[in-house]
C-alpha cells in the first residue's frame, strides 16, 4: 500500500509467465501481480496448476484463489512439440519467467532458459527449486516440512522437540527471496539491456533466516532466544496465551513495573517456569 492507502502500481506494464506449479511459484507470482505486474500462469491441460486439485469436487477452491488472485491463465501441454514455438512467441512478449520444474527438465524438452533466450534477449528467467540446481539433493522432490528439516530453521521454531508447525514458512520464504532476484535482475536488465537467470530454492531461503542465530550459537556467552524471559509466550490463568517481547533492558524494567514485579527486572532471562 501507498501512504495515501492506494496499491501500489511499480511493476506496471511488466509481463511474468509463470509456468511453476504449487505454492512456491504461486507466493512469487503473487507479489509480483500485487505490485502491478500482469501475470500469466501457464497451466498443463486437464487439472491445471495442482493447487487447483486441493478442494473437495464441487467446493470452494479458497486456497487457490488465495495464492491466484489478480492473475491471468493459459493452457499449454509442455510435452507436444509445438509447444517450444509457442512458449517461444510468449516469451518474446514477456519481461519474466518463472519455473519450478527439477534442474534441467525444461531443457530437455526445448523449453528451457537457453533455448528461450533467444526470443528475448532482456528475458529475467527465475528457476525456483528445493534444493538448489547442484549438490546430492539436488533432483530430490520434498515439502516444506523437508526443507524445514534440512534447513535447520525447524529445530528452532519450538523449545522442546522438533514439531511441524502449523502453516507452511519455506514456500513464502522462498517465494519472497525469487521475487527479491527479480526484481533485481529487471533493474539489471534495464540498465544493460541484457536479462539474466537467477535462482531461489526452499531450503536456502529457510537457513537465511537463521543467519542471526548460527551467529548467537557461535558467541558461547550469548544465550539464544528461547532461553528469554522477556521473549516468550506464556499462558494465563484463564487459559489464553500472551506474547511478551521485552527484550531490551529499559522495556523489561518497565514492564516489571507495569505487573509490579520489580524483583525480576534484572531476570530477562534464563526462562522461568510458565
Amino acid at each position: 500500500m501507498t501512504e495515501n492507502g492506494g496499491h501500489l502500481e511499480s511493476l506496471a506494464g511488466v509481463r511474468v509467465l509463470d509456468l511453476s506449479r504449487q505454492y512456491p511459484g504461486s507466493f512469487c507470482t503473487l507479489l509480483l501481480a500485487d505490485l502491478g505486474a500482469d501475470v500469466v500462469k501457464v497451466e498443463p491441460p486437464g487439472s491445471g496448476d495442482g493447487i487447483r486439485r486441493m478442494a473437495r469436487e464441487g467446493q470452494f477452491n479458497a486456497a487457490h484463489h488465495a495464492v491466484n488472485r489478480g492473475k491471468r491463465s493459459i493452457v499449454l501441454d509442455q510435452r507436444k512439440p509445438s509447444a517450444v514455438s509457442v512458449l517461444g512467441r510468449l516469451v518474446a512478449h514477456a519481461d519474466v519467467v518463472l519455473e519450478s520444474n527439477r534442474p534441467g527438465h525444461l531443457d530437455t524438452l526445448g523449453l528451457g532458459y537457453e533455448a528461450m533466450r533467444v526470443h528475448n534477449p532482456r528475458l529475467v528467467w527465475c528457476s525456483l527449486t528445493g534444493f538448489g540446481d547442484f549438490g546430492p539433493n539436488a533432483m530430490f522432490p520434498g515439502h516444506d516440512l523437508t526443507y524445514l528439516g534440512y534447513s535447520g530453521l525447524l529445530s528452532y521454531l519450538a523449545d522442546g522437540p522438533a514439531t511441524p508447525p502449523g502453516t507452511v514458512l519455506s514456500l513464502p520464504l522462498a517465494g519472497l527471496m525469487a521475487a527479491v532476484g527479480i526484481l533485481a535482475a529487471l533493474l539489471e536488465a534495464r540498465r544493460t539491456g541484457a536479462g539474466s537467470r537467477v535462482e531461489a530454492n526452499m531450503t536456502d531461503s529457510a537457513m537465511w533466516t537463521l543467519s542471526e542465530g548460527i551467529a548467537r550459537a557461535a558467541n558461547a556467552s550469548s544465550p539464544g532466544w528461547s532461553t528469554f524471559s522477556a521473549r516468550n509466550v506464556y499462558t494465563c490463568a484463564d487459559g489464553r496465551q500472551v506474547t511478551v517481547a521485552a527484550t531490551e533492558p529499559r522495556t523489561w524494567a518497565r514492564l516489571c513495573e507495569a505487573l509490579e514485579i520489580p524483583e525480576l527486572r534484572e531476570h530477562r532471562f534464563p526462562l522461568r517456569a510458565r
